[in-house]
Order: C-alpha cells, then sequence, then structure tokens
C-alpha cells in the first residue's frame, strides 16, 4: 500500500495517531504502568509533530523518533518551557524502547512524576495544534 493510499500524506491521519496514543498514555498511567505511559506520551508527541511537518510542508515526514528534528522541520518556534520539556522528552524516547535501559524509568517515575509528563504533553500536544493553524 502506498503512503498516499494509507493516508500517511495527510495531517488528521497523524493527529488522530497522536490522541489515540494520548488515550493509551492515560491508560497506562491509570493502570500503573508508568514506562508505557511515558513511551506513549512520546508517540502522542511524534505524532502530532509528523502532522505539523506535513501541514506545514505537504509532504510526509521522515521516519523518525527524534522529536527536536521533527520540531525543527516543522518550522513551528516553542516557548522556552514547551522546548525544554520537548528536549526532555526526546532524551526519554530510546530508555522507554530497549530493556537494558527501561529499568531506570521504572525507578525514577512514580505515579506523580509521570502524570507530571502526561500532563506537559498534553499542552505540548495543545500548543502544536493551535500552531499549526497559524499557518
Amino acid at each position: 500500500m502506498s503512503d498516499e493510499s494509507s493516508g500517511h500524506d495527510r495531517p488528521q491521519v497523524w493527529i488522530d495517531g497522536a490522541e489515540e496514543a494520548l488515550r493509551i498514555a492515560e491508560q497506562q498511567l491509570d493502570s500503573g504502568r508508568h514506562l508505557w505511559a511515558i513511551f506513549f506520551c512520546h508517540l502522542a508527541i511524534e505524532k502530532m509533530l509528523k502532522a505539523a511537518v506535513i501541514h506545514k510542508t505537504g509532504q510526509l515526514a521522515p521516519k523518525t523518533h527524534h522529536l527536536l528534528h521533527l520540531l525543527k522541520l516543522s518550522g513551528l518556534c516553542p516557548p522556552a518551557e514547551t522546548l525544554t520539556f520537548l528536549r526532555r522528552m526526546n532524551m526519554l524516547s530510546v530508555p522507554t524502547r530497549y530493556p537494558e535501559d527501561q529499568e531506570d524509568i521504572r525507578r525514577t517515575f512514580d505515579h506523580d512524576r509521570t502524570q507530571g509528563f502526561l500532563d506537559k504533553t498534553i499542552e505540548a500536544i495543545r500548543w502544536i495544534r493551535e500552531s499549526m493553524r497559524q499557518f
């Protein structure tokens, strides 16, 4: 199946995916699976940034998990607090994916800290969505 026929070239497909990943992050947090909540927070932001890249360029976003690269391609300029959060979340991508790094995440992310990351993820997604409306 080509990217065009699957809808990967349409921002709404990525926005829908971001919203789904955010719902899953909330479910994972509610069930005490903090590692997976963080993983899906990252995925939600990644998908929303890919929507922004497509919205701006009219081309498919690259197959990458690197949030800062996607941010640059999107042309968006986040407020300092959002940029700091995106940098932190970007650094968490690899540790959530590989077993040898996952134990550190499990040790350092309790419910409250994970909830804080989820809240900031929601804020970042809201900011990206609002910024997309401006171009």
